[in-house]
């Protein structure tokens, strides 16, 4: 999602927190840039948890998008690829969705964006915030918090 951002010309910092994971991220990029179609990328990878990253940036975003990895369970109907098999059992589950979106909100001056399962409940659905907009795809929901 990230690289797509980039190429409709958004700068994109990434920040991931499982340190293998940043590291296959900081190759891929360096890798597509490379290439000339796609050496105008403003993307940049950072290692850090962003609970703790985000409150301290600098220039505040206009927007935060938080794709967590969540769990395999039933909101899936078909079984996971085995990419993203390998790739949730390195980073492990998300389990901090919820201050996660406390902290973002906090953090940027437009909006939030979750990506969730599509039948999965709000990340916040506990604190009573609901998301201002959803936008649902096949098999992924964008819920949208506006600041």
């Amino acid at each position: 999602d990230s690289m797509v951002m980039a190429a409709l010309g958004a700068e994109v910092t990434v920040v991931e927190r499982c340190p293998v994971v940043a590291a296959l991220l900081e190759d891929g990029i360096r890798r597509a840039k490379d290439h000339w179609l796609l050496s105008h990328l403003r993307v940049q990878v950072v290692h850090a948890d962003s609970i703790s990253y985000l409150p301290r940036v600098t220039e505040i975003p206009d927007v935060i998008y938080v794709d967590p990895m969540y769990p395999d369970h039933e909101f899936r109907t078909t079984a996971a690829p085995k990419e993203m098999v390998i790739l949730r059992d390195l980073a492990g589950n998300d389990t901090d969705h919820a201050e996660l979106l406390e902290v973002a909100m906090e953090s940027c001056t437009g909006r939030v964006v979750v990506k969730r399962p599509l039948r999965a409940s709000t990340v916040a659905s506990g604190s009573g915030v609901q998301p201002d907009n959803s936008l649902a795809g096949q098999s992924s929901r964008f819920d949208v918090y506006l600041i």
